[in-house]
């Protein structure tokens, strides 16, 4: 547990910023959700992340989103 991290709410629906967690998840699950994504988008998505972040930097996350510094900027909540 990483206690509350200071991120701005607002930027969600502003930005249409859709965050995804998985909690207790093990590698097939990672798998079959990989899997249901490569039939949605056509392109490589490994390929679309442009920039990763450690959870502590997530509004430098959100922030390299908005100034189109990254394409899909990921943030790693256990680095």
């Amino acid at each position: 547990d990483y206690g509350p991290q200071p991120i701005n709410p607002s930027w969600f629906p502003r930005k249409a910023i859709k965050a995804t967690g998985v909690l207790a998840s093990e590698p097939r699950h990672i798998i079959r959700s990989m899997r249901a994504l490569h039939t949605m988008v056509e392109a490589p998505v490994e390929k679309m992340v442009t920039h990763q972040f450690p959870l502590s930097q997530a509004n430098e996350a959100f922030k390299s989103h908005e100034t189109l510094e990254a394409m899909i900027a990921v943030i790693r909540p256990n680095d």
